[in-house]
């Protein structure tokens, strides 16, 4: 029923509905979740075994990082990242090697069941990047779990379970597939230096029917033998396999499953009949037989195994920890709370004394063993105990810290220190203390690293003093905490004399008197349990069946300290996100600016769970406006230099005149505060009295200048021209008022013209700066201290003008310089290696290969001839980080490609050189001669380039090595160990088609001034200005800014490079200039009075062409504080943390409650808290009221159980079992007290951005309310009841904004009834100037109206505006209710019934996209003139959704669908297709899988080219319209894309495509997919198929759609070699120019900021 009528579905076209033509989609990651850590392990891939800690490895979702572990900081460092795995990895385990060879990695993928033997290498030629995880081996094991599963699809989609035993050359490989369907094991052998699978063909699989220890206690008359073979192939009886793991105990392989043989949850946990197994297999693979050692019922909540070494095994579960010995015997068992008797009713120790009895519970723990008898256990949000084994009694000990910022614990490692690696701790290191690392992974929220000293052999009372002065977490019951704190009061003596008496207890024997008088007894470690303990007053607790008298520790190994390293800044889950303004934090910047200008905005997520929890800020440099100082617009200026307390501006020249120059000054305000900017008249600052240099300063062109060392003098080069150009260098000294020219000489030109100047080096008393001059060579000046000039010139020849224009090789031929650079580095850096790092184990490896086939020997002796060759030697090349002498180096680039290096001391020979500069070669090894293969159909060449050092100003910096080609393109090299490996940046960064489209427009309609000059076309006859700029102590960092087409900034992440997009406000579009930062500059300002340095920008500006303006920027805001994240893709993240867990938040867009000055947000949050049961301990009751009432449920029971007796229904129905429930809340006080309960506390705050985020006002929702949903919206004030006959149009009031929140209630009876929900509606108050003076808050919320929601929770709110009336939709359960406001309430006006439950509801015009939990899509059109909600299409397919969104392009639009399989579909109305079985069905246009969940799809608008380096894109656009009146009328023009971020952290984009974009990529799709080598030897393709539901009827339809662009994978052709792109484009037939700029457009959509 649609509004009270009957409705039907509408298969005719209706008016307004969009275009049904298809739209092809692409999906592209703007940034990984690759900051999390779901799993770890530590292993030496990258670090010398002998003298280094080995390397952390982490994994989540499809990413995986390798970190080093530095010694003497304690710091990790990023060595190597894997970002794109086409995989979800669910295990992670390492494979040592020997000797010093680097270990492997076994590396097993969620989905398909699949393992991967990893090593890292050098990436063969065709690959993106210059590592790569080579797989020896993939073990794939769909087909075996499909044969077992007889072609079901769930078990397909559940993660592996593997364990793996290491025995020297050999190990066992183990793996759980469909959750416990089969078990296959499989031989893992090591030759030499890698490891690989066994030979066989097909794994051995276990034969779990007749493995079954069930099976065989089973009586011969059993019902199996009448099963089928096929059922009997599946019901193997183990049923759900939850761990599993080798006993190290046995000479073979012995494996140990933990396996339920029914299905446990939380109500049966008091069956008797229930419980869990522990069973012991013994494998040989070599003969594919196993047997049955032993089986042992355990505890019915066990979790998983812990194997400890020779004694067995430890099954950790829920409320104990049992021990199993490698006979099958159950040897202790340690209760961790009081219901520990309930899930395993057997012999069970409380926590020994003096240690708290513990109230605890492991779910959600992670637990490590240290030793066979010692191990970490960090509960799920980061409490940190120790447990241990003192003889045969096991004890947790709490150690008095919490982790913070966790969110939930996903992996611990320990790592114990060896041969004094770990510096940092051994001046900590005391006697008998270990040291190590501890390693704390989530995926929640930041990961720490911590390092730890633990002491053994305590003492009685150093364990009572340690307990009583740190933090005691869950004592347990408070009879046990009195008798602890009673025995600490009372002395030496008390002590002394319970040893005595326990000693002579234990030791009363006649064993002991023939022993003899003279024998001295140790002191035992545990006390035998004796019955003079206080709680043995309560004789009817320990006499209780499955209670031990509490044992008492003597000696036991305490934590002495735990210190926090390192941690990674984790972003952890993102939710929907919404665009506001930030706010200037004056605790953050300590510069002033000008308080009338309106800050940036940003796009804010939350982000993260519980305690890491919070806010992140997603922006890019530029675009955050809190850091900018001043602005300045100017004109016709070309270049800008920062010198001491001067601007230096270098003029355009005006039609054919002199350029000029001009002088401006940066102060503080005198008044009012900021900064402000003048020009300096330059006859009353520059003086000169000998060399007449004003009339050239005045009137040349400035073409560079520089500060020299001695901060007095300043260096001019200015080019004048007479008959020809002249070259000048003047030099200004420094005086108190002035500035006095002390030198003036011309430069030689050498018959030529001066084309590029490098920057200007400092070296001992002298000053460098390198040339190149059209004639082909360079030349180095050196400026002494005297004024001497000394040139060296390096020879080139000149560029062979009379080669024809097609021919490439004449071009490559010629040795001209295109390209110089002088920089500093240590001496050492580029030695070449004399030798390769397994050079010494060529014969190891050659009789290695003998057991390759003929293909794969061919594969890996390459790759191995590679590693041999290039690889340098450790051993021989002294690290970066040794501390030598600086050198100062000259490096030139020449056009065929040849890089050469030399010294400055000695320029005849150079000191390293390589081949290939300039083409997009992988790694530039130090090769004298090797065979370099050019590109056939492009003469490319480095154009500039520039060594900087990168990292922070204080610590240690890495060196990089940057080229800008003649096409635009940049490289980014890494200098390591004397070889240069390209870094990913995957960012075409040349100009765009459009750009230039749109400068030809401009000059036909001449509105390009006359001194324009269109810089996309290099003129190699006039000067280049650098783009590159080397910049320090900007933000307490190095690094490099690129001036280019699309600026960008080069800084380090924990030594990893990461490039930022840069962004101009009121940036004039594309096209008009070909760099929209036309100079950049940096220095310190004197007379501002700060520490870290200025940096200034020159940018166009909208308005006239031509139009600049000036920015001074005090820092790159707040991105690299400790909570500041740089993720990739051109975008900062600054992370707020809050502690609670934000699920909504809201920009409140309203001039009378948020300003500039105080942004308003409105936030969901969620607080987590440990709810207290220790009021379960006792029940206030007398033995005798207990005893009474115990009877009087048992004469019910057997009430009952007469009851069915005679009414012939077995008693275990629910109505008799819920007397034996009771009993799971009785809590043995003897074992341990009640555990807490974790409870989320709902609330509603508003928040203030320029208040760091604090609260202003909250609002508490009721105890079991839950906020779903949460809209600031404007709603219309209707007064007139419906169905009344009064006129809306005359009862129509104004728009009132209002706080919605939509909330489900689940009251104390669970889901026994049916949850209900409310509709919440404030308003936010702002109080006035003369409240806020006395103290009162800013804004207050007002609880304006609440609405209750019978039929289900309220899980969707939205607003609908037709016809300038703007209503409320309400997602509630199945029914969607239209609602309007007015006379103080919420009046219903129409109404919807979907089939299940109602997710989300999206809005566009009067057409609704209604997302069902559990049936897929539905089309709805809302009717204003009946108010009825009509269908007019939905999707058929049982689809679980999890969030919807909108793509458009033009006039068609497409309904982007994400389920619960990580799948993404889009749908059309299209009701003249076929398949849209008469306009009734939603079709399905494409489908592909993104290995990532998330919650919501937002829409944003798809800038191009022209658009993107705009901090301000709605000027831009504004201009560009004024500049072409027809842009904005095509179909690319009017694009709408899709981003989402992802519970891994990651961020991602769904963008149209138009036809040939979409085909010519698809095109080189399916080429990339077939060359490119992959990680791990993951297939691509397979890993975005769509994965398909296992609900009912969901496998149907057995058609993939696909259809989509895989954007992750043709985006790496740009950091291809020129080569490779050639090849690649002829295959495909297309050209290297029209991918790259398809990929540029693709790139700039993805844009979102």
């Amino acid at each position: 029923q649609i509004g009270g009528k009957t409705g039907q579905t509408m298969a005719s076209k209706t008016r307004g509905v969009p275009s049904s033509r298809p739209i092809h989609p692409c999906l592209l990651s703007v940034f990984n979740g690759n900051f999390g850590a779901e799993y770890a392990v530590w292993a030496y891939i990258t670090t010398c075994r002998k003298t280094q800690l080995p390397n952390l490895i982490v994994a989540q979702a499809n990413t995986l990082r390798i970190y080093d572990v530095s010694g003497e900081t304690g710091k990790l460092e990023l060595n190597q990242s894997f970002p794109n795995l086409s995989g979800s990895v669910c295990y992670l385990e390492s494979l040592p090697a020997e000797g010093n060879d680097a270990d492997s990695l076994l590396i097993g993928f969620a989905g398909h069941p699949r393992l991967a033997v990893c090593s890292l290498q050098a990436a063969p030629p065709l690959t993106a990047n210059s590592k790569i995880l080579l797989a020896t081996s993939l073990v794939d094991l769909t087909q075996a779990c499909m044969d077992s599963s007889l072609g079901s699809v769930t078990p397909l989609e559940q993660d592996l379970i593997a364990t793996l035993l290491k025995r020297q050359d050999e190990a066992t490989l183990a793996v759980v597939l469909g959750g416990g369907v089969a078990v296959a094991a499989i031989t893992l052998n090591r030759h030499n230096c890698t490891w690989r699978a066994s030979t066989t063909d097909d794994p051995y699989l276990l034969n779990l029917m007749n493995l079954s220890p069930l099976d065989k206690q089973a009586s011969a008359a059993s019902t199996t033998a009448n099963i089928s073979a096929y059922t009997q192939k599946i019901a193997h009886r183990f049923g759900d396999i939850l761990s599993c793991c080798f006993l190290p105990g046995y000479t073979e392989p012995t494996l140990v499953l933990l396996h339920t043989p029914n299905r446990t949850w939380s109500g049966r946990l008091t069956g008797g009949s229930q419980s869990c197994y522990l069973t012991a297999i013994s494998v040989t693979v070599t003969h594919q037989c196993a047997a049955v050692l032993w089986s042992v019922p355990v505890s019915v909540d066990a979790l998983s195994i812990q194997p400890t070494g020779q004694n067995g095994c430890l099954v950790v579960s829920a409320n104990s920890i049992l021990q199993v010995t490698n006979g099958g015997r159950i040897s202790f068992v340690l209760a961790l709370n009081g219901w520990a008797g309930i899930t395993y009713p057997s012999e069970i120790n409380p926590n020994p004394w003096p240690l708290p009895r513990l109230a605890i519970a492991l779910d959600g723990a992670k637990v490590h063993m240290l030793k066979e008898d010692l191990g970490f256990v960090v509960l799920r949000y980061g409490e940190v105990y120790l447990l241990q084994r003192v003889d045969t009694s096991w004890s947790l000990l709490p150690a008095g810290e919490t982790i913070g910022s966790l969110g939930h614990v996903s992996s611990i490692l320990v790592l114990p220190a060896v041969d004094g690696k770990l510096k940092i701790l051994e001046k900590r290191k005391k006697d008998g203390v270990m040291i190590g690392l501890l390693f704390v992974g989530s995926r929640l929220g930041d990961s720490s690293l911590l390092g730890y000293a633990l002491e053994s052999n305590i003492t009685l009372r150093d364990v009572l003093k340690l307990l009583g002065s740190s933090q005691r977490r869950n004592e347990g019951i408070s009879s046990a905490a009195k008798r602890d704190e009673e025995l600490s009061d009372r002395g030496n003596e008390g002590y002394e004399l319970i040893l005595q008496r326990e000693e002579a207890a234990l030791y009363a024997n006649d064993e002991v008197d023939k022993l003899g008088s003279n024998f001295e007894l140790p002191i035992p470690d545990i006390v035998p349990p004796s019955d003079d303990e206080e709680n043995t007053n309560n004789m009817a607790l320990l006499n209780k069946k499955g209670c031990n008298k509490r044992s008492k520790l003597v000696r036991l190994t305490v934590l002495r300290f735990v210190i926090a390293l390192d941690s990674i800044t984790a972003l952890g889950p993102l939710g929907p996100c919404c665009e506001g303004p930030l706010a200037i934090n004056n605790r953050q910047i300590k510069l002033e600016r000008n308080q009338q200008e309106s800050t940036g905005t940003a796009k804010i997520f939350p982000c993260g769970y519980g305690s890491s929890g919070g806010l992140a800020l997603v922006t890019a440099p530029g675009r955050d406006t809190r850091s900018i100082l001043v602005e300045e617009d100017c004109l016709n200026v070309q270049s800008i230099f920062c010198l001491g307390s001067f601007i230096l501006m270098g003029m355009l020249p005006d039609c054919n005149k002199e350029a000029g120059l001009k002088m401006l000054s940066l102060r503080k305000k005198t008044k009012g505060g900021g900064f402000q900017i003048s020009q300096v008249e330059m006859e009353k600052v520059i003086t000169d009295e000998q060399y007449g240099t004003m009339d050239i300063i005045k009137k040349g062109q400035l073409l560079t200048a520089y500060e020299l060392k001695n901060n007095e003098d300043i260096c001019l080069i200015v080019r004048t021209r007479t008959t020809q150009y002249c070259y000048n260098l003047i030099i200004l000294q420094r005086t108190e008022s002035s500035l006095q020219a002390t030198l003036h000489q011309t430069l030689s030109t050498h018959s030529s013209d001066l084309l590029q100047v490098s920057p200007f080096i400092n070296h001992n008393t002298s000053t460098l700066f390198g040339s190149i001059w059209s004639f082909g060579c360079a030349v180095v000046y050196e400026i002494q201290a005297n004024g001497q000039i000394q040139e060296f010139i390096i020879e080139g020849e000149a560029s062979l003008v009379e080669a024809e224009d097609d021919d490439v090789e004449l071009f490559y031929q010629c040795n001209r310089v295109t390209a110089i650079d002088i920089f500093r580095a240590s001496r050492n850096i580029f030695k070449q290696a004399n030798g390769s790092r397994r050079r010494e184990k060529k014969a190891h490896k050659t009789s290695s290969s003998r057991d390759l086939d003929d293909e794969d020997r061919v594969l890996y002796e390459s790759l191995e001839r590679t590693s041999r060759q290039e690889e340098p030697n450790p051993d021989v090349i002294s690290s970066q980080r040794d501390v030598t002498e600086d050198c100062v180096y000259v490096a030139i680039s020449r056009q065929n490609g040849e890089l050469q290096i030399f010294e400055m001391t000695s320029m005849t020979d150079p000191v390293w050189q390589t081949n290939g500069c300039g083409q997009g070669t992988a790694r530039l090894n130090p090769i004298q001669k090797r065979a370099t293969r050019f590109p056939r159909m492009h003469k490319v060449y480095a154009q500039e380039i520039r060594f900087f050092p990168s990292g922070p100003s204080d610590g240690y910096q890495d060196l990089f090595f940057s080229v800008l080609t003649n096409f635009g393109d940049i490289h980014v090299y890494e200098v390591k160990m004397g070889q240069l490996s390209r870094v990913s940046l995957r960012l075409p960064t040349r100009p765009s088609k459009k750009q230039s489209e749109h400068h030809i427009k401009l000059r036909r309609k001449k509105n390009l001034p006359g001194n324009a000059v269109d810089e996309s076309i290099l003129n190699p006859k006039e000067f280049y200005h650098n783009r590159f700029t080397r910049f320090s102590d900007i933000s307490g960092q190095n690094g490099l800014f690129a001036a280019t087409t699309r600026p960008l900034w080069f800084v380090t992440e924990r030594r990893s490079l990461v490039a930022l997009s840069h962004r101009s406000r009121h940036v004039a579009p594309g096209g008009g200039k070909a760099r929209p930062v036309g100079s950049f500059c940096t220095g310190m300002i004197k007379s501002l009075e700060v520490s870290s340095s200025i940096f200034m920008t020159l940018h166009e500006r909208i308005g006239r062409v031509g139009s600049q303006r000036l920015t001074v920027f005090g820092g790159i805001s707040n991105f690299f504080s400790p909570l500041g994240i740089m993720p990739g893709g051109g975008y900062c993240v600054e992370k707020i943390p809050m502690g609670v867990t934000v699920h909504r938040v809201q920009f409140i867009d309203d001039k009378t409650v948020s300003t500039n000055d105080h942004p308003l947000y409105v936030v969901l949050i969620s607080r987590e808290m440990e709810v207290d049961q220790s009021g379960l301990n006792d029940d206030g009751l007398s033995p005798e009221e207990r005893r009474r009432i115990k009877d009087e449920k048992e004469e019910v029971k057997i009430k009952r159980q007469v009851e069915a007796d005679l009414g012939g229904f077995d008693i275990e129905q629910e109505w008799v079992e819920e007397i034996e429930r009771e009993n799971v809340f009785e809590v043995n006080t003897s074992l341990g007290g009640a555990p807490p309960i974790r409870k989320s506390a709902y609330s509603l705050w508003i928040v203030d951005a320029s208040n760091n985020w604090d609260p202003v006002d909250s609002y508490e929702l009721g105890e079991f309310e839950h906020g779903l949903t949460m809209k600031v919206m404007y709603l219309t004030e209707i007064n007139v009841e419906p169905g009344s006959n009064s006129a809306i149009g005359e009862n129509v009031g104004t728009d009132n904004l209002f706080v919605t929140v939509g909330t489900g209630i689940v009251d104390a009876d669970g889901e026994d009834v049916s949850a209900k929900g409310r509709v919440l509606l404030f308003e936010v108050k702002r109080e006035d100037a003369e409240s806020l003076a006395a103290g009162a808050q800013i804004a207050e919320l007002s609880l304006v109206h609440e609405k209750e929601i019978l039929h289900g929770p309220v899980t969707s709110l939205s607003c609908l505006t037709t016809e300038g009336r703007s209503r409320l939709v309400i997602g509630a359960g199945a029914d969607v209710n239209v609602e309007q406001w007015g006379m103080r309430k919420l009046t219903q006006v129409g109404f919807f019934r979907a089939t299940m439950q109602i997710l989300d509801i999206l809005h566009f015009k009067n057409f609704f996209i209604l997302s069902d939990a559990y049936d897929s899509l539905y089309f709805l059109v809302w009717r204003e003139s009946d108010k009825s909600v009509t269908l007019l299409a939905k999707d058929y397919e049982p689809i679980p959704v999890y969030a919807s969104g909108l793509l458009s392009r033009g006039a068609a639009m497409t309904f982007v669908c994400h389920d619960d399989r990580q799948n993404l579909q889009f749908f059309q109305y299209a009701p003249g297709d076929a398949a849209a079985r008469g306009g009734n069905k939603l079709v399905s246009r494409a489908d592909i899988h993104i290995g990532a969940q998330t919650v919501s799809l937002e829409s944003h608008f798809c800038r191009s080219s022209i658009l993107v380096n705009s901090a301000t894109p709605s000027s831009t656009l504004a201009a560009l319209k004024s500049q072409d009146s027809l842009y904005g009328r095509s179909d690319d023009d009017q694009r709408l894309g899709v981003h989402f971020g992802t519970s891994d952290g990651g961020f991602s984009t769904i963008l149209p495509l138009n036809e040939p974009d979409y085909w010519r990529l698809a095109a080189l799709q399916s080429v990339l997919a077939n060359a490119l080598e992959s990680d791990c030897a993951l297939n691509p393709r397979a890993w975005r198929l769509f994965r398909r539901t296992p609900r009912r009827g969901g496998c149907r339809n057995n058609d993939r759609r696909k259809g989509v662009i895989d954007g992750d994978l043709v985006i790496q052709f740009c950091d291809l070699p020129t080569a490779d792109q050639e090849d690649l484009a002829s295959a495909i037939g297309s050209t290297v120019e029209l991918i790259i700029d398809n990929l540029l457009e693709l790139q700039c959509s993805s844009m979102v900021i």
